[in-house]
């Protein structure tokens, strides 16, 4: 797996808190990438602390495999915070569509980019990247909020990266809004 390979490769120290962010169907490699290292760091040879693991916007369902095994080495310490629900995007019928099955995941993803074929979705369509008429998914992706949004669950709701990158985060987001 290239992801973990550079993560490991990079020589970070042990000490480092990591934090794997992803959004969208990044979460996916992000996921799987986290399972990997966390297999890896059984014996905490890489990071001696818990890594944290943000899916944004994720395509991966709560009810998959692969999301149970990030909750299994979540349970076992090696992930600690697992964002995964705060980080979802109000209304994007994307969340989720990774299903429990190959089959789930591709009726899924007609659906999205056809939602007059299916009864689950509405449009618009997935396909839509009109910044005005699009699909949420594609809409909120390129709004300089979106990162605000992130930034604040992230590192001050949820202070993934500590005390010091909190203050930096609320600085950050004090110059955006004024």
């Amino acid at each position: 797996m290239v992801a973990s390979r550079q993560i490991i490769d990079a020589g970070l120290s042990p000490e480092t808190q990591l934090i794997i962010t992803s959004s969208s169907s990044g979460s996916i490699v992000a996921a799987q990438t986290a399972c990997y290292l966390a297999q890896k760091n059984r014996n905490n040879v890489y990071f001696r602390k818990p890594f944290h693991l943000v899916l944004g916007a994720s395509m991966i369902s709560t009810r998959s495999d692969l999301y149970k095994q990030l909750i299994h080495y979540q349970r076992k310490g090696t992930i600690g915070t697992i964002l995964h629900d705060e980080v979802q995007d109000e209304g994007d019928s994307s969340a989720g569509v990774g299903g429990i099955s190959k089959l789930e995941a591709y009726r899924n993803a007609l659906g999205l980019m056809f939602p007059f074929l299916s009864r689950k979705f509405k449009g618009p369509s997935f396909l839509n990247t009109n910044p005005e008429t699009g699909h949420i998914h594609r809409r909120r992706s390129r709004t300089t909020q979106k990162a605000i949004d992130y930034i604040n669950i992230i590192l001050i709701e949820h202070r993934l990266a500590g005390d010091y990158y909190k203050e930096k985060a609320l600085e950050v987001i004090k110059g955006e809004i004024i």
